[in-house]
């Protein structure tokens, strides 16, 4: 069946595509409530994010794959489906949303009855893995198979895609924001200075690229613990890589592991298909190159890696074949 509207709600992203208009919405996947009342999503409640507001909590509605805030996760459904199924009088759409891969059956239905609740005459699920394997420009309906490692921000997973499934998968609930945590933790610990997450991701985006040239700096405003007055500092990219090589070396464990347990009919395939890298952290510098160099498969980079998964889902809704193939 084809789907009318594509909605993910994602730790980083909410994306909003529909069969008509295709790629329609993206919006920080943050939320702000009060006195368990939401009162602001998406750039608005972004920006209240580690400022001192009297009774107010911001966050987000899924965190390492899984439903952290039910009445976030709630908000957003009604904010971005509300108005799309109220105004279709004549005929219900039906709606498709995207499994983390992590969500609980119980958190999948809690969605669907959300959808279902304003009008939607059917509620179903992609998976996540699947859309960056087609975004990626993996033919997934090819019964060859192909290993794609994918890096998001709060999960990773490697996985074997052939005729339209998922063959072998492994799964971790780590990712790209696990780096910034790790910024943040060595640059107090070793530099006695105070950042915040905005600053360390900041840092990740400007030398994660260039982890291989140890003498790359880039500089970063924070509170000397010190002395406790702001200051600005120059912070080396040798630094940034001792955060990242944890996120590295998960990758190409689950890739490892997923190679351990290929088909044997699907191993020579492998070695003509080779890694598609793709996620946000597919950017992370040297890490296509570790991948090669580990599991012995050539690996290439996707183009755009971190919008993989939204360009895939306008073309699911866009091809009846390829939605039926892939439906979970």
């Amino acid at each position: 069946m084809q789907w009318d509207i594509g909605l993910e709600i994602g730790q980083t992203w909410v994306r909003l595509c529909t069969r008509e208009r295709g790629e329609t919405l993206v919006s920080p996947a943050w939320g702000a409530s009060r006195k368990g009342e939401t009162i602001a999503l998406g750039d608005e409640a972004l920006s209240m994010r580690g400022r001192t507001l009297k009774g107010v909590s911001v966050g987000r509605p899924v965190e390492n794959g899984s439903v952290a805030d039910p009445r976030l996760l709630g908000g957003w459904i009604a904010r971005i489906l509300g108005p799309l199924l109220s105004a279709s009088r004549l005929s219900k759409p039906s709606v498709a949303l995207v499994d983390s891969g992590f969500f609980r059956r119980s958190e999948l239905d809690l969605m669907r009855a959300a959808v279902t609740e304003l009008g939607a005459s059917r509620c179903g699920f992609i998976q996540a893995d699947l859309l960056a394997a087609i975004g990626s420009g993996v033919d997934v309906a090819d019964p060859k198979g192909t290993l794609a490692v994918r890096v998001g921000a709060g999960t990773m997973s490697a996985f074997i895609v052939s005729y339209g499934r998922i063959v072998r998968c492994v799964r971790r609930t780590q990712g790209a924001e696990e780096i910034d945590r790790g910024i943040v933790r060595l640059l107090r610990e070793e530099c006695g200075l105070g950042v915040g997450l905005e600053q360390a991701e900041a840092l990740k985006k400007a030398l994660s690229a260039r982890l291989t040239d140890r003498g790359e700096t880039a500089c970063v405003a924070g509170l000397d613990l010190t002395s406790g007055f702001p200051v600005r500092r120059a912070v080396s990219a040798g630094l940034i890589k001792r955060a990242v090589d944890p996120i590295s070396d998960a990758a190409v464990r689950m890739a490892l592991e997923v190679l351990g347990q290929a088909p044997d009919e699907l191993c020579a395939d492998l070695l003509d298909s080779g890694i598609v890298l793709t996620g946000g952290g597919a950017r992370i510098g040297g890490l296509d190159a570790l991948l090669h160099e580990q599991c012995a498969l050539r690996c290439r980079v996707a183009d755009a890696p971190e919008e993989a998964s939204y360009h895939a889902m306008a073309r699911v809704l866009r091809d009846e074949q390829l939605s039926e193939l892939i439906e979970a």
